[in-house]
């Protein structure tokens, strides 16, 4: 049986409860992809909450940590200091 790959990002892995009969199809994305990603995901959402558009003057940041390296960031969202 073939080994199947973890997911670099969360929740972007293969799944337990899905067969894969011919194999995980794995599309890489460039780095550069990610950062446009994250920074249209930024863009999008603040539009969305606030009507408010973030302006060239800004700069949106993309970081791509492992949840376990995330744990301080994430805490005060989490309930915690």
């Amino acid at each position: 049986m073939q080994e199947i790959p973890v997911g670099v990002l969360p929740n972007f892995g293969p799944r337990s409860d899905v067969a894969y009969p011919n194999g995980y199809l794995i599309i890489p994305i460039a780095g550069d992809g990610l950062r446009k990603l994250g920074e249209k995901l930024a863009r999008g959402i603040t539009y969305l909450r606030t009507a408010c558009v973030i302006g060239p003057g800004y700069e949106i940041a993309t970081d791509i940590v492992e949840d376990h390296h995330a744990s301080a960031a994430l805490a005060p969202f989490r309930g915690g200091s």
